[in-house]
């Protein structure tokens, strides 16, 4: 995983940080990425995005209590083109949006920086470890799948 581009907007509130991952990702690799993040990191998910970039944005949000917060039993178990996540990062102390991109090997992830400590708003690195952190618990996650 490869941290790409990391910049900050011009009033110092959002951070934007582009990600390579290690390798192409498919859509049971998006699902089960969202499913870790709803299972331990995001608080108050305020958004839950699918569609085809540039053409359709649909927030499927209000799916997720009906669901139990399980991603697989949301229109998202249909393959888009891309799904977006919004909430409050346990984590990382802040509302975040990961924005997975299928069939590809791209992540992007924005951040409210005015909730973080002062040290790792110009730290890029600090997001890095939370993207990585994800992806090997995705990856172990479709593993242990595969494996049963």
């Amino acid at each position: 995983m490869l941290l790409l581009t990391h910049e900050v907007g011009p009033d110092g509130v959002w951070g934007q940080y582009e990600y390579r991952m290690t390798w192409p990702y498919d859509w049971d690799f998006v699902l089960e990425a969202t499913q870790s993040l709803l299972d331990s990191d995001m608080e108050q998910v305020q958004q839950l995005q699918v569609g085809v970039l540039g053409r359709e944005e649909i927030d499927i949000v209000h799916e997720l209590a009906p669901a139990g917060r399980r991603i697989h039993n949301t229109s998202a178990a249909k393959e888009r083109g891309f799904l977006s996540i919004s909430g409050i990062s346990r984590a990382m102390g802040c509302p975040m949006k990961v924005v997975f991109v299928n069939q590809t090997a791209g992540l992007r992830v924005f951040a409210h920086l005015p909730s973080i400590p002062e040290e790792a708003r110009s730290n890029p690195q600090v997001f890095t470890t939370y993207v990585s952190s994800l992806e090997i618990k995705t990856y172990m996650a479709l593993a242990r799948k595969e494996a049963q």
